[in-house]
């Protein structure tokens, strides 16, 4: 799942006063800001195993707007309305985080509405040596390399070209996580913090530039091969699922997901390993 986004824009403040809102903006980041996002990772590949990554992220304009009034917090000067959450600077330290040549070529600023955000761009010389995470780096700035897609380009002797792509363990519900015990105020605050989430969507899609030959793939809209797709919207409709989530123990988002998975609005690609032929 993709909610790795760029390190929040930084600005000048003293020390004490960095460290206190430093941690307010995580705290903020984590309770809200994932609820508040939608992203999409598109990889387009050539028939000659290179590639391009467009990277769109998307924040809603009034949580973009707080999280940067509690970095400007104490200076008198700031224009929160004219400011972005993100800077060009850690857009393009993001392509270190899809493998070691991937390049950063552009970032297009997004204004739909409601939205502030971005679209970037990366050039993948080897597609072979790309690697696309599922889940957001932990606060130290790790990120979890078993839940990432991987990739094998070959040349075929037919000549065309042989795309297989590598997808992360799923993650099973555990039926010892459940905590049907908790009291019903526990599980009502739950629901209502769940509803944070109710705006978030993210997506990984792969498109070979190309005609596609053969593709065990299950979800394929002409070249357009979609791996992951969440919409919260959707899968708020039924109440059943705030219940099923609010009811449940976990500690990752994977594994909240594992519990939703075959459920309208969330769909993972349900083969360990996608191979694509195209010419």
């Amino acid at each position: 799942m993709v909610f790795r986004g760029p390190v929040p824009y930084t600005f000048s403040m003293n020390t004490r006063t960095t460290t206190y809102l430093r941690l307010a903006v995580v705290l903020f980041v984590i309770l809200f800001l994932t609820g508040c996002l939608r992203s999409e990772i598109r990889l387009q590949v050539r028939p000659n195993g290179t590639g391009i990554i467009s990277y769109t992220y998307e924040m809603q304009e009034e949580f973009a707007l707080m999280m940067i009034g509690l970095m400007t917090m104490g200076q008198e000067d700031a224009k929160p309305e004219e400011m972005v959450f993100y800077s060009l600077e850690d857009v393009k330290a993001q392509a270190t985080t899809f493998g070691p040549d991937v390049q950063f070529v552009r970032l297009s600023p997004l204004n739909n509405p409601g939205y502030q955000g971005y679209q970037a761009e990366f050039l993948v010389p080897d597609v072979n040596n790309l690697v696309l995470h599922q889940t957001p780096a932990s606060p130290d700035g790790e990120l979890d390399e078993s839940a990432a897609l991987t990739f094998r380009y070959e040349r075929l002797s037919t000549g065309d070209a042989h795309l297989q792509v590598f997808l992360p363990p799923r993650v099973e519900p555990d039926p010892e996580v459940r905590t049907p015990s908790e009291s019903a105020t526990d599980l009502e605050e739950k629901k209502g913090m769940l509803e944070i989430y109710r705006g978030m969507r993210a997506s990984i899609v792969i498109e070979p530039l190309g005609t596609i030959v053969d593709t065990n793939a299950t979800r394929i809209q002409e070249n357009r091969i979609t791996v992951l797709d969440l919409d919260f919207a959707r899968l708020f409709e039924d109440p059943s699922t705030i219940d099923l989530i609010a009811g449940t123990e976990t500690h990752t988002m994977d594994q909240v997901l594992g519990y939703l998975d075959g459920y309208e609005g969330v769909y993972f690609e349900p083969l360990p390993e996608i191979s694509i032929t195209y010419r």
